[in-house]
């Protein structure tokens, strides 16, 4: 079930599923065909929601599905998902939320899992020391990632090792990891590897 407000625009297919000749269409529809022509997945395996995410939205889906993944890099949005989890977990509800998010123009990925282990909560990447880089598209002024299609690669990857150790319920992967991609100038994304935050 793909959950998704926006429509797709150029400056998303940089890094998007779903290429120039989907442009103008809501993007969960673009993703569902992307995976139903590529014999993926049969559309009428896959249904969307063409708005935000609601409290209840967010509830149902965790109700209905084993696993939910957050793509949506932004702190509400997990925040929302993950007090649904803990609050779901207590009834004996056993859905995961596996959260993936991109930052500091792909110098710098993040996974979590809730429910969490550790019983952490995990602390926000602050912005990089110099502000970020942000570019807009003419015409539109929507917001244009720079994040190379690299970075996005191994977000996916990551969250994809996430959902597998959540489903088989193993414990090998850590509640939170960071993964440094570029060096950053502050601590602790100085050196490239792995931190489990």
């Amino acid at each position: 079930h793909l959950v998704d407000p926006d429509l797709l625009r150029p400056g998303n297919c940089i890094r998007h599923i779903a290429g120039y000749d989907r442009v103008g269409q809501p993007k969960t529809k673009a993703v569902r065909d992307v995976l139903d022509s590529g014999e993926i997945l049969a559309a009428d395996r896959v249904t969307t929601t063409e708005a935000r995410l609601t409290a209840e939205l967010a509830a149902r889906l965790l109700e209905t599905y084993d696993v939910v993944v957050d793509a949506t890099a932004d702190d509400n949005v997990r925040g929302l998902l993950a007090q649904i989890v803990v609050t779901a977990s207590a009834r004996d509800l056993s859905a995961a939320l596996v959260s993936v998010a991109v930052h500091r123009m792909g110098g710098v990925i993040r996974g979590d899992r809730w429910p969490r282990t550790d019983n952490n909560v995990p602390a926000p990447i602050p912005v990089h020391p110099d502000g970020e880089l942000e570019l807009r598209e003419g015409g539109c002024g929507e917001p244009v990632s720079v994040t190379t299609v690299g970075s996005v690669m191994e977000a996916a990857a990551l969250a994809s090792r996430h959902v597998i150790d959540a489903l088989l319920n193993t414990g090998q992967l850590p509640d939170s990891v960071v993964e440094v991609l570029t060096p950053q100038p502050d601590d602790p994304y100085r050196q490239l590897g792995t931190i489990i935050a």
